[in-house]
């Protein structure tokens, strides 16, 4: 397992992403908390910071950031999240190791007596893009001679 990792604040760069600022700053800290439950490094923090020479600096950046909610059938709606990320990493002397793109996309039917109808999660899609990009960059920080999984 890699050593600890510090990750820049979190970025949404897409444009029409709603509420961006509060969810970057949301996703930094649970992200920071998966990296380190998760046991993808042995611990991790959020710069600014000194990382140790045998530390990484993570850069995650959504450049599609979408939650959209269609009606049908009257009582019921459809949640459709889709996600696009990108996760640079480099070493503690700002050196660019891995550079790994993802993307989810991920539908949920619910109706008008489900908690997910009044407070709608795309938690999980975001998760699944996130352990996707972590996994990709562990992967390829431990087999630096084939950076990407077979």
């Amino acid at each position: 397992m890699p050593h600890g990792a510090w990750l820049e604040p979190v970025t949404i760069s897409d444009p029409s992403a709603k509420g961006a600022k509060e969810n970057q700053r949301q996703l930094t800290l649970a992200i920071e908390q998966y990296i380190t439950d998760a046991g993808y490094f042995t611990r991790a923090n959020v710069l600014p910071g000194e990382p140790a020479d045998d530390e990484y600096v993570l850069t995650f950046d959504f450049d599609r950031y979408e939650l959209v909610r269609n009606p049908f059938f009257g009582w019921m709606v459809r949640d459709v999240s889709r996600f696009s990320a990108s996760l640079s990493v480099a070493d503690s002397s700002g050196k660019q190791l891995l550079h790994l793109t993802g993307q989810v996309e991920q539908s949920e039917d619910t109706n008008q007596y489900a908690p997910a109808y009044t407070f709608p999660t795309s938690a999980t899609a975001r998760t699944r893009l996130i352990r996707s990009l972590l996994e990709q960059a562990v992967y390829g920080l431990n087999h630096p001679d084939h950076p990407t999984p077979p």
